[in-house]
């Protein structure tokens, strides 16, 4: 069993210390984690205050069949835990979970929730549900751990500059979360366990960044009063069974606490048609927000040659938009390389799951250019017919051999 021990509140930082046995050992590295907030958070009950350690602790104990227990937990989050574990059943019907969350006693919660906060990585996903719901006056609530390390200085000191940007430019509040929440764990050992290498999965993606970005929001929402947290959805709702992730409408859409709940949003929008809002959005506005979509580069910037910094910039351009306008400031170089990478991938099935989103830019640029519009360097993107052949062995060997010499 995994105990919470203590959890200790000093202003703006959240410290949960827990003790373990054998069977966590393995998954734990530190006994520990700790949060920090723009608030100070004192005044949040430690039935509130527990919930962003537990949210990344429960799939660890879900998936093997391990128990946690607190001495209080918030009797809205408790109930919700039995139908957040059914997600995930759901999301992984050949799999088992079983784990325990037990409580001494329970805690109704109750704050003035009228705000809402949109959790805000400064992508096309969360950019678009940011501005579904400006009428709202959300908080644009980014977590610094998640895809930028807490180490990466020069990172992290980017993406405030690019959140503090947008929010000011809106007149919203922005609001950052420090956390270790995927270093206390042992991430690689965990997506390394039998369970995911069999089914091929990987931990953070599939199991844990939903539930554990959402869960870290719990002491703000106390502090701001959220009714409502909303979460960008990652894929489409035609995509489903196709895809395995932590972020779903199916999990995150039953995590409760207090008097606040999560809504996943714009799954009803494909890929594209997310891009099409920000660029209608952008010219009715007259904004240029900077897209920040690279998840392989450091220091909080795209690298301009990754496969989802290259989709980015097709999809804008398809909607006859200048991507250097999102931060997305192509070379000369950087476009040759990714016209030839493209000409040896987009004819063949390299991936089930991205080449639907080429195929809807494709359509995207036949249904916004002229024939005599088309960029000289595109015009063979009209007639390819996407994933049609099969991705031979040369080709992947071709891949790694041009991504070790920096080539790709």
């Amino acid at each position: 069993m995994l105990i919470i021990q203590q959890i200790e509140k000093t202003e703006n930082r959240i410290v949960v210390r827990f003790s373990t046995d054998d069977e966590w050992a393995g998954f734990i590295k530190e006994a520990s984690v700790e949060n920090i907030y723009d608030e100070n958070i004192e005044q949040v009950p430690d039935s509130i205050a527990a919930i962003p350690a537990l949210c990344n602790l429960l799939p660890i104990a879900w998936t093997f069949d391990l128990k946690i227990h607190c001495p209080e937990m918030d009797d809205e989050f408790m109930k919700a835990v039995p139908e957040i574990r059914a997600g995930y059943q759901k999301m992984y019907p050949d799999m088992k979970f079983g784990g325990e969350l037990t409580a001494d006693r329970t805690v109704r919660n109750t704050y003035d929730a009228s705000r809402c906060a949109v959790l805000f990585s400064g992508g096309v996903d969360a950019t678009v549900t940011a501005f579904r719901h400006m009428d709202e006056k959300p908080d644009i609530v980014t977590v610094l751990g998640a895809d930028i390390k807490l180490t990466d200085k020069e990172g992290i000191k980017n993406v405030n500059e690019f959140n503090s940007r947008f929010s000011d430019e809106h007149h919203l509040q922005y609001e950052r979360i420090y956390s270790a929440f995927r270093t206390f764990i042992h991430e690689w050992r965990l997506t390394q366990t039998e369970a995911l290498t069999s089914r091929n999965l990987d931990w953070y993606h599939d199991f844990q960044h939903g539930i554990g970005l959402i869960g870290l929001v719990a002491p703000l929402s106390y502090v701001r009063g959220y009714k409502t947290v909303y979460i960008a959805s990652s894929y489409h709702e035609s995509q489903w069974g196709q895809y395995k992730c932590a972020s779903d409408p199916v999990i995150d859409n039953r995590l409760k606490y207090g008097a606040t709940c999560t809504f996943h949003d714009g799954y009803e929008l494909t890929r594209q048609e997310k891009v099409r809002y920000i660029c209608d959005y952008a010219d009715q506005k007259n904004v240029k927000p900077f897209l920040r979509v690279c998840w392989e580069s450091g220091g909080g910037k795209n690298c301009c040659h990754c496969e989802k910094c290259r989709r980015t910039y097709m999809a804008v351009l398809a909607e006859k938009h200048d991507p250097a306008d999102f931060g997305l400031a192509f070379t000369k170089t950087q476009v040759r390389r990714m016209i030839k990478w493209y000409k040896r991938h987009l004819p063949y099935s390299f991936d089930r799951i991205v080449l639907p989103l080429y195929a809807d830019i494709q359509k995207a640029f036949v249904r916004n250019y002229k024939s005599e519009e088309i960029p000289k360097e595109l015009k063979w993107l009209w007639d390819v017919r996407i994933g049609e052949k099969p991705f031979s062995k040369m080709n992947r060997l071709i891949d790694k051999v041009e991504k070790k010499l920096g080539m790709e």
